[in-house]
């Protein structure tokens, strides 16, 4: 890493989410009136926390890596799919938001559309088999995966074809995050005028879109702020793109170069 420890970088991420995760729970428990005393309760916490900080750690490797001169271009494919894992997200966010609007303030309808939220959130997963067989089957459940893996492929298309036109420079990826991270923080704040106007037309705020796109999007934003205050404090401290050439490693004979006199590319 870049002049600081990689533990401590990891360490401060994890604090991080495990501490909104318990005020989130907790504030989740004043509201019901009790604290929840399960013990799987706090293994989820911890677990979740483990995942949300390796997802983080991997997205960043490329960019606290120093790369290496000549070989072949480094694979961001699995930063691509984490990216786009985020950028679907808030996507069916926005979707979810459109929809709740339309069902609940423009027809009056019932507004079920957080549904799409749960899916995505992935915690029906280790209870498959104990579903029946019929919710799966339903033009909601069916609707919404489609609606998703739509919505995964889109981004994994559009970012991995940005990345071979970046020529695999995990650069891209530093402004990638920082665009992710606004558009969380816009469609957060889309949704709360919003779910206030939805939430006085329903008896149950949590089954509400508005409601889901706003845990989508803080989760979004939380996940992106790791990655995103790390760039904004290294981005100007990797002194190795300016002394060699990012494309093929080569070491800039004269710092006033336009090209690179080994693979011909343009410095920057």
């Amino acid at each position: 890493m870049f002049g600081i420890a990689r533990w401590k970088i990891i360490t401060v991420c994890f604090v991080n989410f495990l501490v909104v995760y318990c005020a989130y729970v907790a504030a989740m428990s004043l509201f019901a009136g009790s604290f929840p005393s399960e013990f799987r309760i706090f293994v989820w916490v911890f677990a979740s926390a483990v995942i949300f900080t390796g997802s983080q750690f991997l997205f960043l490797v490329p960019l606290a890596t120093q790369p290496k001169a000549g070989g072949k271009p480094r694979s961001l494919r699995l930063q691509v799919i984490i990216a786009a894992f985020i950028g679907g997200a808030l996507t069916v966010g926005f979707a979810m938001i459109v929809a709740s609007v339309i069902s609940t303030l423009l027809l009056g309808v019932d507004d079920d559309w957080a549904y799409p939220m749960a899916i995505y959130s992935l915690l029906w997963v280790p209870n498959l088999f104990n579903v029946d067989s019929r919710h799966l089957l339903e033009p909601l459940f069916i609707g919404s995966i489609g609606f998703i893996v739509l919505s995964w492929s889109v981004w994994t298309f559009v970012l991995w074809h940005r990345i071979n036109i970046n020529h695999h420079n995990p650069g891209y990826l530093g402004r990638l995050s920082g665009r992710l991270f606004a558009g969380s923080i816009i469609e957060f704040l889309l949704a709360i005028p919003l779910h206030v106007m939805v939430d006085k037309k329903t008896d149950c705020y949590c089954s509400t879109g508005t409601f889901g796109a706003l845990i989508l999007s803080f989760m979004a934003g939380l996940w992106l702020f790791g990655p995103f205050v790390f760039l904004l404090a290294f981005k100007h401290k990797r002194p190795w793109t300016k002394s060699h050439c990012k494309y093929c490693g080569y070491p800039r004979k004269v710092v006033t170069a336009q090209e690179c006199s080994e693979c011909g590319k343009k410095l920057v």
